[in-house]
C-alpha cells in the first residue's frame, strides 16, 4: 500500500542579498517524482523587488511559470506560495529581482508525491 512521500522542507537559500539592481536565484527543489510543492521565502530589511517562480525540465534553462508571488515593499516580510496541482516540470526555484532598498532572503521548500 502506497503512502505520502515528502522532500523536505529543505533550505534553498540562506541570507541571499537583496540589494543593488540584481536578480538572485534559490537553488532549485527537484520535484521529478513529486505532484505537489511550496516555496516559503522570509525576508528582512527594506527590500523592494519582484519575485518569480521558474521551472525547468533540464536544471539548465528556467522559464517564468506565471504564478502569482506578493512582491517586496519596502518592508520585512514574508510569504508562502503553494501548488496545490499537479507539477508538470521536473525542478522549480524562486528568484528576486531587487529596485531599491537592501535586505537578506532566506527560502525553503517542500515537495509531496506518493510512494
Amino acid at each position: 500500500m502506497g503512502g505520502i512521500r515528502i522532500v523536505g522542507p529543505t533550505v534553498l537559500m540562506t541570507d541571499g542579498v537583496m540589494a543593488g539592481v540584481a536578480v538572485i536565484s534559490a537553488k532549485e527543489l527537484n520535484m521529478s517524482s513529486l505532484l505537489y510543492g511550496a516555496l516559503e521565502a522570509v525576508w528582512t530589511g527594506t527590500p523592494t523587488g519582484t519575485f518569480k517562480v521558474e521551472g525547468s525540465l533540464d536544471n539548465i534553462s528556467f522559464f517564468d511559470t506565471g504564478t502569482a508571488t506578493t512582491p517586496a515593499a519596502g518592508a520585512a516580510g514574508s510569504q508562502l506560495i503553494n501548488f496545490g496541482f499537479p507539477i508538470g516540470f521536473a525542478y522549480m526555484r524562486l528568484t528576486y529581482t531587487n529596485t531599491a532598498g537592501a535586505g537578506l532572503l532566506t527560502v525553503r521548500g517542500i515537495g509531496k508525491g506518493t510512494s
